[in-house]
């Protein structure tokens, strides 16, 4: 195995291009692995230190390979990639290429949300793209609310995802209902209703959403037999309410779905 230029390629993979991905992609490894690579690079978690690390443990590189799948797998990088790993196996004895899609879907399957790092955040629950920043616009009423998410795109709120006008919108009621995860209200309410990215504890600022409030937030969706009054999700009790239109409560934007 060509190591220098196995790092080499790793290093273009967008999931250990930064310092702030990689520990993303720590969580995904086997506690043992992860464990003894932050223990032997406090400071910053380097791709060589990751590697070498990986290789001393029995199947421990294809796991990394696994994981780097998981986030980049339809990457020209992750690609590239993948055609060093055949070349440098073509010497030896065909074995049946490691079905990284199948993976993937399994490793989708544990965590509830990843963070894309371009702003965005999936939920691999629903599908649906959220934006990373739960609190980009303030409190604002329905109108200005639907207003301001159809008009999000690449380059606001932190965005680098190439979205543009129109793509955006509020979640309905039911994606809110999807959303919330009433197991992790407090009492007194000061906690938001939602889970971590791993989906295995409460969620935390920038784990996997930045600045979520412990109010209201809008929905799309307008009360049947009325047109001045909508849904709205209250964050910190899990729970759906209605709202007259005009009064202000948070915005927090998402695409897909439908």
């Amino acid at each position: 195995m060509n190591k220098k230029r196995l790092i080499e390629l790793l290093l273009e993979c967008p999931s250990l291009r930064s310092a702030e991905t990689r520990h993303s992609l720590l969580t995904l490894l086997p506690a043992d692995i992860a464990t003894q690579i932050k223990a032997s690079d406090v400071a910053k978690i380097h791709v060589l230190n990751i590697v070498n690390t990986c290789m001393d443990y029995r199947d421990g590189l294809k796991v990394l390979l696994e994981n780097v799948s998981f986030f980049d797998e339809q990457t020209e990088p992750f690609q590239k990639l993948s055609n060093f790993l055949e070349n440098q196996e073509s010497s030896a004895p065909k074995s049946p290429k490691p079905d990284f899609s199948a993976q993937r879907q399994a490793k989708i399957r544990q965590v509830r949300y990843t963070d894309n790092g371009d702003g965005t955040v999936t939920d691999n629950r629903t599908g649906l793209i959220w934006l990373k920043n739960a609190n980009c616009f303030g409190e604002q009423n329905w109108e200005n609310a639907m207003q301001f998410a159809a008009q999000l795109a690449h380059g606001k709120c932190g965005l680098s995802d190439g979205s543009k006008p129109r793509e955006w919108r509020l979640p309905t009621g039911d994606e809110w209902e999807m959303m919330i995860d009433k197991k992790y209200v407090k009492s007194g309410w000061s906690q938001p209703a939602l889970s971590n990215a791993a989906g295995t504890g409460k969620w935390e600022e920038g784990d996997a959403f930045s600045s979520v409030q412990t109010g209201y937030y809008w929905s799309s969706t307008t009360l049947a037999g009325s047109t001045t009054s909508a849904w709205c999700v209250g964050l910190d009790g899990g729970s759906v309410y209605t709202g007259g239109k005009s009064i202000t409560v948070y915005v927090w934007p998402v695409r897909g779905g439908h």
